[in-house]
């Protein structure tokens, strides 16, 4: 940001983010239907925000909106600290005892 080249790193980075997510959130999304996870709506709904919001985010970046490259970074943050450090953590015992 600081070099003026933080609109176009996050262009890419968020690009890149959102097509790894919607692969990343499929294959979550087989699991919690083949192992029968109990909580699996609220994640799918969890999921579907997160890329929505995304999307809304890259749809804003790349027709030259206002979209405050702070806002972006923080959405970002919060989503790792969030939903992947914390979120995904309520699931991952339930998988351990389903997969071993």
């Amino acid at each position: 940001m600081e070099s003026g080249e933080g609109e176009a790193v996050l262009k890419k980075t968020l690009a890149e983010l959102i097509d790894y997510t919607d692969y990343h959130f499929s294959a979550e999304q087989t699991a919690f239907t083949e192992f029968d996870y109990p909580d699996k709506d609220r994640y799918i709904m969890q999921h579907d925000a997160l890329l929505s919001k995304a999307r809304e985010l890259q749809s804003g970046l790349e027709s030259d909106q206002s979209v405050l490259t702070n806002e972006v970074l923080d959405f970002l943050q919060d989503w790792v600290t969030n939903h992947i450090l914390k979120t995904d953590k309520n699931y991952s015992e339930f998988f351990k005892v389903k997969i071993s």
